[in-house]
């Protein structure tokens, strides 16, 4: 906007503003520095057919006991369970998950992040085997996973309270699971223990009502995550990315950089695939890269100044006679 008032005040040529837009839009120091695209919009996990269909699951970070925890999620009625094991291999994993297949059945799918057990050859035969489909989401994006990861915040907050107070974790963990999962859930207005077992499980609280209908739970269902959905989405300006394949965009930095250096890679790379908000890029050197859309923005090109068309100076202002003066003239 300064540059076309600048040159507004001195010269004119038609077209004048869009020339300038597109030569500053193309600047690529600007474009390396400037802030990241607008988070793409939020989309929702539809709700499964029927309980332990489609699942979830991720990894705590250690903690001070050098203990990490596997988390479990049932995306149908958000009941979840979890593991506790030190060593961080697919070795470890694999039976647990194991375990939970054979208490609760085999699921259809299963979204994992991009963690070394889960990412592990050991962890994919394991899951080929048992005939379970792994749906990886996209690196360096957690909210590709929320359903895990909300749950995970719930847990953190709880150990943090137990350490804090000076009680053991393990058992405050084992309470919250009893609560959380007898109670009914903000979202399904049903106990995770209803929609998964089919019965009611017997607590400290007495049941108050009886629990909805499956319909009833997936029109409540719908109307909550829409709401969520829409709210998130107004709260981060979400707006569509228009990357396509073949398009040159500016990928973000993953890893540590200082303050003098750039947001963004000076080099652009290329789109060679796009799933949904989950795009692959290759570098200069030929390297690909899975990021999610918001981790791009588009690379404009910035082409050699072109002879403009003959300048002309803007108008002058002349100032209007005043009224004693035209009638002086006149007369």
């Amino acid at each position: 906007m300064k540059t076309k008032e600048r040159l507004r005040s001195k010269v004119w040529w038609p077209g004048m503003d869009s020339e300038a837009e597109k030569l500053c839009k193309s600047c690529h120091a600007c474009q390396v520095v400037a802030a990241p695209a607008n988070a793409p919009p939020v989309k929702s996990t539809p709700l499964p057919d029927a309980p332990w269909q489609h699942l979830a699951v991720d990894l705590l970070v250690p903690l001070p006991s050098g203990e990490h925890i596997v988390v479990l999620v049932d995306y149908y009625s958000r009941y979840f369970e979890v593991d506790v094991f030190k060593s961080i291999s697919a070795e470890a994993v694999i039976p647990m998950i194991e375990a939970q297949f054979s208490r609760h059945g085999i699921p259809t799918s299963l979204r994992t992040d991009n963690c070394p057990p889960f990412n592990s050859e050991g962890f994919a035969k394991f899951l080929h085997e048992c005939g379970v489909q792994q749906l990886r989401t996209t690196p360096l994006w957690p909210r590709a996973n929320g359903e895990v990861e909300r749950q995970n915040r719930s847990l953190m907050k709880v150990i943090r309270a137990a350490y804090a107070e000076g009680k053991t974790w393990k058992r405050e963990v084992q309470r919250f699971l009893m609560a959380y999962r007898s109670m009914p859930h903000t979202t399904t207005g049903v106990a995770p223990d209803d929609l998964l077992l089919g019965r009611k499980v017997h607590c400290k609280l007495p049941a108050l009502r009886e629990p909805a209908t499956n319909e009833a739970v997936r029109d409540r269902d719908s109307e909550r995550t829409q709401s969520m959905r829409d709210s998130a989405n107004d709260a981060n300006h979400a707006t569509s990315q228009s990357t396509q394949i073949g398009d040159s965009v500016l990928l973000k930095r993953s890893e540590t950089w200082s303050k003098v250096d750039t947001p963004f890679h000076h080099q652009p790379h290329v789109v060679v695939s796009r799933n949904g908000d989950q795009v692959v890029v290759q570098a200069p050197d030929g390297k690909l890269v899975r990021r999610s859309v918001q981790f791009t923005k588009p690379f404009r090109q910035q082409h050699p100044a072109e002879p403009s068309p003959e300048v002309q100076e803007a108008p002058q202002h002349r100032a209007e006679p005043r009224r004693s003066d035209r009638l002086s003239v006149k007369c």
